[in-house]
C-alpha cells in the first residue's frame, strides 16, 4: 500500500511537471510568433519546489543563451525590495511604517508642515501625494530647461526632487492612489539615511546576505555585464535605464534564480523574521472607492479564488511580472529582455491561475 501510494504521488508530480512545461512550450511559442522578442525567463515555485524556463537571448532571439546566470533589468518590481527593506527594518526596531516622514527628512524645508501629515507607509502604497510620477508631471519636467529628452530620469536626482517639493504648498492627492516612482524613492532616502548606509548596501546586508543571494544589483559589476539580457524595443537594443537617484524605484537588476529565492520566502516563509516581513508587506494598508487593495508595495488580488499578490515592471525595453500566493505556497516571476510588459503580465497570470486550480 505504501509504495502504491508513492508512486501514485510520484505519477502525479510527473504529471504535474508535464503539464507545466507544455503550457509554457504554448506561452513560449506565443511569444515569439514576434520576431522582435528577444529572450523570457519564467520561474515558478511551488512547495519549495523550484523551476525554471530559458527561451531565446540575451542579444539575438535565436542564440538560445538566457540561463539561470542571465542578469535582468526587473523595472518597477524593484519597489517591492524597498519596501522588504523598509519591513526588514521595522522587524529588526530599527523604523516603522506609520512613523511620519518629517521624522526623518525635509526638517530644513519652510514648507514642512504640508509633509506632516505623510507616513511612511503612504510613500509604499503610492498614497503620499507627492508628485513627479504621472503624465501632467511629465509635461511640467518636459518644460525644465534642464530636461533631457533623451534620458528623462536624469533630472530626478536627489537636489532636484528637493526643490520642487520645497515649492510646494500642499498635498492635494494625500491619502488616494496615484503611482509614485518619487514616493518610493524618497522612502529610498528614509532609509538611506537611517542607516548610513548605501541602497546597495542594504540590499545586500537585509536582502542578499539573509536570503543568500548570489547576484542583486542596482549597479551590475563589471565582471558580470556580459550576463545582462540587454533591453530591447522591438529589434533595437537600448542601454539599462539610468534612474539617476530614482533607482529604488526600478534600477534592480537580478537573476531568475535569485528572485525565486526571494520570493519563496515570501511564499513560504521559514523564519520568524520572514514571516512577520511577511506579515507587514501583506496586511492591507490601503483600499480605495474602487476597492483597489495595497499592502507595501504590493497589490492584492483575487486570481481562481485564491488571495495573491502582485506587481510588474517595465522600461523602455524590458517586462516582467512577479506574483505570489501564500496560501498555496506558490510564486511565479517572468522576465523579458524585450517592451512586452503586458504580454508578461498576461502570460504570469495565466501560469498562476492554472496551477492555483490544479490543471497543472
Amino acid at each position: 500500500m505504501r509504495i502504491y501510494l508513492t508512486f501514485t504521488l510520484l505519477t502525479c508530480v510527473i504529471l504535474s511537471s508535464i503539464a507545466q512545461e507544455q503550457l509554457l512550450e504554448k506561452l513560449s511559442e506565443s511569444f515569439f510568433k514576434d520576431s522582435t522578442n528577444y529572450g523570457l525567463a519564467v520561474g515558478i515555485v511551488h512547495n519549495d519546489s523550484v523551476k525554471d524556463f530559458y527561451y531565446g537571448g540575451k542579444y539575438y532571439p535565436n542564440n538560445l543563451d538566457i540561463d539561470d546566470r542571465t542578469i535582468f533589468e526587473i523595472g518597477s518590481v524593484s519597489k517591492t525590495f524597498t519596501s522588504y527593506i523598509l519591513a526588514s527594518m521595522q522587524v529588526k526596531g530599527i523604523i516603522h511604517k506609520d512613523d511620519h516622514l518629517t521624522d526623518y527628512m525635509f526638517s530644513s524645508l519652510e514648507n514642512k508642515k504640508v509633509f506632516e501629515p505623510v507616513l511612511l507607509k503612504n510613500l509604499a502604497t503610492h498614497t503620499s501625494g507627492i508628485p513627479l510620477t504621472g503624465t501632467d508631471d511629465w509635461q511640467v519636467l518636459q518644460k525644465d530647461q534642464r530636461f533631457n529628452p533623451e534620458s528623462q530620469f536624469d533630472l530626478l536626482t536627489k537636489e532636484f526632487i528637493y526643490e520642487k517639493l520645497a515649492k510646494m504648498d500642499s498635498l492635494n492627492n494625500f491619502g488616494t492612489y496615484r503611482y509614485s516612482n518619487v514616493g518610493l524613492s524618497i522612502l529610498s532616502f528614509v532609509l538611506q539615511k537611517k542607516t548610513s548606509l548605501s541602497y546597495q548596501e542594504l540590499l545586500q546586508k537585509l536582502i542578499s546576505d539573509p536570503l543568500q543571494l548570489k547576484d542583486l544589483y542596482l549597479e551590475v559589476p563589471q565582471d558580470k555585464v556580459h550576463r545582462i539580457a540587454m533591453p530591447h524595443q522591438k529589434e533595437l537594443q537600448v542601454p539599462l535605464i539610468e534612474l539617476s537617484d530614482t533607482k529604488a524605484a526600478g534600477g534592480v537588476k537580478t537573476t531568475m534564480p535569485d528572485m525565486l529565492v526571494y520570493l519563496n520566502s515570501l511564499a513560504n516563509p521559514k523564519t520568524k523574521a520572514q514571516k512577520q516581513i511577511q506579515q507587514l508587506l501583506f496586511e492591507p494598508q490601503f483600499t480605495d472607492n474602487n476597492l483597489k487593495h495595497l499592502g507595501l508595495s504590493w497589490g492584492i488580488y483575487k486570481l481562481a479564488g485564491e488571495q495573491v499578490y502582485f506587481h510588474n515592471g517595465g522600461t523602455y525595453g524590458s517586462g516582467s511580472i512577479a506574483i505570489i500566493c501564500p496560501s498555496k505556497k506558490l510564486a511565479i516571476a517572468l522576465f523579458a529582455n524585450s517592451q512586452v510588459t503586458s504580454e508578461v503580465q498576461s502570460y504570469g497570470i495565466k501560469i498562476i491561475e492554472e496551477i492555483i486550480s490544479g490543471n497543472n
